[in-house]
């Protein structure tokens, strides 16, 4: 049982992880586990440059315990100033 245990990431960890590095105009709308993997699903709002901001939120992402974060998909909000996003971590 420890041995099984021992791969199981703890979701508090994971919450609390998230919450220290998500920026402002960055907003998520999902949140799903399956296994070691992490989806993130989101918006990013940031009216000066949505890809930086997005890129520097994988980026903080991979400084703490998240690893291999990359964005899996991005859509323009069509019309509205904002880019929805998935992101894949372990």
């Amino acid at each position: 049982i420890s041995g099984i245990l021992k791969n199981t990431p703890y979701c508090e960890d994971v919450l609390k992880e998230i919450s220290n590095v998500i920026p402002q105009g960055i907003y998520l709308h999902e949140l799903k586990m399956q296994g070691r993997i992490c989806f993130l699903r989101g918006a990013v709002t940031s009216l000066d440059n949505p890809e930086e901001a997005l890129s520097d939120f994988i980026r903080h992402l991979e400084l703490g315990i998240f690893k291999n974060a990359k964005s899996v998909n991005i859509k323009d909000g069509l019309g509205v100033k904002e880019f929805e996003f998935q992101i894949e971590c372990e």
